[in-house]
């Protein structure tokens, strides 16, 4: 079962973790991060060279990355099934 727990950052409000498993057993994680369209902060537009794509501050833009998942579980639907939590978070909740 997916879980969510949103990152409680002054720096990055917009990121919240997923994961698998209970609290204290997490079996894998991903942070998803997600903002309105105008409003990704000026270094990650930088560093993801967002330039590149014409017209993308009138998008909401959603970025999902550091996924860890627990070794014994590699090669299993972990990964499908923490991909599509993440995008059914994103677009449910997020709306991005």
């Amino acid at each position: 079962m997916l879980r969510e727990r949103a990152l409680a950052s002054v720096d990055d409000p917009n990121t919240t973790l997923l994961y698998t498993g209970r609290p204290d057993d997490i079996t894998s994680t991903v942070r998803v991060r997600a903002w309105k369209p105008g409003e990704v902060p000026p270094a990650v537009f930088q560093t993801t060279s967002m330039d590149r794509f014409r017209g993308i501050e009138r998008l909401g833009v959603s970025h999902i990355g550091r996924m860890m998942i627990r070794r014994s579980l590699r090669g299993k639907l972990v990964l499908p099934s923490l991909l599509a939590g993440g995008y059914e978070f994103l677009v449910g909740e997020r709306g991005a």
